[in-house]
């Protein structure tokens, strides 16, 4: 049983920097196991970064798993204006960087190479994978994927977008961060409230860029027929599920399974029970790459 905590690491996570040779700089931290079986690469959520993961990294490296943490750009410690993204492919091309510079270099020859995506996370890396040669990856688990707006959102929110976008584009939008959506975890909320790193709120670009990035993950569904685990909780009210579930009906895989974690919220590694959705995400890696 894995003794380490959920919420934000302190200290945070001692970063590589990875430079895309156009000033730019993405933050990147290995948990190499010493003979691992599979190689791990966590794709982060929106306003978040790898300090919120580094429970998660800790747990799999103890397990034989050599685990990956990065800040996309706009997040954390990478750069990019925070919660100003222009649009996903520069998402893209940061965990592409992480992968040609952070991962291979480490990784042994034959080991297979999974991809986990959380939240907005998710969507990253179904372009990714979409985007990516077929057979970079070996396994795509989405937790809680963005892959579509609450229809709330979509009456209310989306057409000011749409408005504002042609005069202040950069004009930041509040979004509701209550960690009590986040997580029932109560002893983990005041890490939301002293984290530094984590922005409150997003540019109205980011949205745009939100709003075409779901449309091209919508145009043709795909996980290139990779094994594909969905997880999630059934009380997250941050993400729509039923689009996430009617994107994993759409999505062809010869394997393909849904995880749901009754009484969960939106945040599964910061919830008290997170190891034992860590060890579903191991054993269902396990059986199929092991």
């Amino acid at each position: 049983m894995s003794s380490y905590k959920a919420g934000l690491a302190d200290p945070l996570p001692a970063a590589v920097w990875l430079e895309d040779g156009r000033g730019g700089r993405v933050a990147f931290a290995a948990y190499p196991a010493p003979r691992p079986w599979l190689h791990l690469l966590i794709s982060h959520g929106y306003g978040e970064h790898m300090g919120w993961y580094d429970h998660v990294a800790r747990t799999l490296q103890a397990q034989g798993v050599s685990a990956y943490l990065f800040d996309h750009y706009h997040h954390g410690r990478s750069s990019g204006r925070p919660a100003d993204v222009p649009d996903y492919a520069k998402l893209v091309d940061g965990l592409r960087l992480v992968l040609h510079q952070g991962v291979e270099p480490q990784r042994q020859p034959g080991a297979p190479l999974a991809l986990l995506g959380h939240s907005n996370g998710g969507l990253v890396s179904v372009l990714s994978v979409a985007a990516l040669p077929r057979g970079t990856f070996d396994a795509l688990v989405l937790c809680s994927p963005f892959l579509g707006f609450p229809p709330g959102l979509q009456r209310t929110m989306l057409p000011l977008v749409h408005l504002l976008a042609r005069v202040i584009p950069r004009y930041r939008l509040p979004v509701n961060g209550l960690p009590q959506l986040r997580t029932a975890d109560r002893s983990i909320w005041p890490d939301y409230a002293r984290d530094p790193l984590r922005f409150r709120g997003l540019s109205v670009r980011f949205v745009r860029a939100m709003m075409s990035a779901l449309a091209q993950a919508w145009q043709a569904p795909t996980c290139q027929g990779l094994p594909l685990l969905l997880a999630f909780g059934d009380q997250d009210h941050v993400v729509d599920l039923p689009s996430a579930l009617r994107w994993f009906e759409r999505v062809e895989s010869p394997d393909k399974a849904l995880r749901p974690y009754p009484g969960l919220r939106h945040e599964l590694f910061q919830e008290a029970q997170w190891r034992d959705v860590l060890q579903d995400v191991i054993g269902w890696l396990r059986t199929r790459l092991g």
